[in-house]
């Protein structure tokens, strides 16, 4: 489980600081 919150804290980081890098981030995840 803290494996996930450390993604999902840096998920949201991520789209604060840079939303298309946010995104790309979102993709790859789902390509997984």
């Amino acid at each position: 489980m803290r494996h996930w919150n450390f993604w999902l804290n840096s998920f949201i980081l991520a789209s604060q600081y840079n939303p298309p890098r946010f995104v790309e981030l979102v993709m790859l995840m789902l390509a997984i």
